[in-house]
């Protein structure tokens, strides 16, 4: 599942295909859902509120939570660097994370990123407070 924070300004200036919104209700029926070990990735425009919500469903018992670090300004450096070095997308790190229950999130690509080197993204696991 993909999950974006996101307010309608940020959003209209770009996003991920496919995320849907993380409004009360969306997060309503996550919670009523017995699947607690599907992959979910949240992000947001700087990695911050939806590192938070990552913490909140990862409380809820779902095992496989991940945040895009840097969120969308991330993605969006890596997507133009990637483009502008004819760099090859690594597996599972195209136009948008796979939502459809692999686990792409675990794969290549999940490399560290620093301010310096753009050529990966980074993705946290949330898991619940023990």
């Amino acid at each position: 599942m993909l999950f974006r924070s996101r307010d309608a300004a940020t959003y209209a200036r770009g996003h991920l295909d496919n995320a849907q919104p993380a409004s009360d209700e969306a997060m309503r029926q996550l919670m009523k859902s017995r699947r607690r070990d599907r992959p979910i990735l949240v992000y947001c425009y700087h990695g911050n509120s939806s590192r938070n919500l990552c913490q909140f469903i990862a409380g809820f018992g779902y095992s496989r939570v991940y945040n895009l670090v840097g969120g969308w300004k991330a993605w969006e450096q890596f997507s133009r660097r990637s483009h502008s070095h004819s760099a090859p997308v690594r597996s599972g790190m195209g136009p948008a994370p796979s939502a459809s229950g692999s686990d792409a999130l675990t794969g290549p690509g999940t490399a560290p990123v620093s301010s310096a080197n753009m050529n990966h993204l980074t993705f946290t696991h949330s898991q619940a407070a023990a």
